[in-house]
């Protein structure tokens, strides 16, 4: 089901350009549709900054946190969910799940979802946005039974690098794109220029 809100935010997996792979549970924006999917990684530092600074621009956006920063920065991300915002697991201490037995997978998955209901009483799933993008078919089929999607990144921003906000800006185009918490120039990029992609009709979609 596709729900539109009056400031033109979209839910909803399949039904908003997103398409399943079936057998590998990974999820793919349709770059050549006008929507864009604001995600940001990690949590440790700056969660509620990002979420009011897209709250002031009347779009949300998707939060793939780890367990850790869901327990360590509880007020934090509270404020985002409170703002709109959609929490989705970014596993429990950020590993990379590629170097992990099924187990240890499913561990680090689990415990993001645990943390994330125990402190803020929602639950992660069905969204997964795993650490460094190092995901396969292995970790795919793993998070599918837990009933979990990958979801792939088009656009990387790497501003958690310090990447400028004209750089920055300049990678936030049509489908998924990528940014952290600790981005120390994201928020100047996304005022910048999300009004403008507002002006030439695109549209921000939330993940979930």
């Amino acid at each position: 089901m596709l729900i539109v809100s009056r400031r033109r935010f979209f839910t909803g997996l399949g039904s908003l350009g997103l398409s399943v792979s079936l057998g590998v549970s990974r999820a793919f924006a349709d770059q050549d549709d006008n929507t864009i999917y604001l995600t940001f990684d990690d949590g440790y530092v700056g969660t509620l900054e990002k979420a009011r600074a897209l709250s002031a621009l009347g779009v949300a956006g998707t939060f793939f946190l780890t367990g850790q920063a869901i327990e360590w920065h509880a007020r934090e991300v509270q404020g985002a969910v409170d703002l709109g915002h959609r929490i989705a697991n970014h596993t429990y201490d950020h590993p990379n799940l590629t170097r992990l037995g099924g187990d240890q997978v499913a561990r680090e998955i689990q415990r993001c979802e645990d943390a994330a209901n125990r402190v803020l009483g929602v639950s992660t799933a069905p969204l997964l946005h795993a650490p460094y993008f190092a995901d396969n078919a292995f970790v795919r089929g793993v998070a599918g039974q837990l009933g979990y999607t990958s979801i792939h990144t088009n656009w990387d921003t790497n501003d958690w690098a310090g990447a400028s906000a004209s750089y920055v800006a300049n990678r936030i185009r049509s489908g998924v794109v990528t940014m952290h918490t600790q981005g120390r120039f994201t928020v100047a990029a996304l005022n910048s220029v999300v009004p403008q992609l507002v002006a030439q009709g695109y549209s921000f979609g939330v993940l979930g």
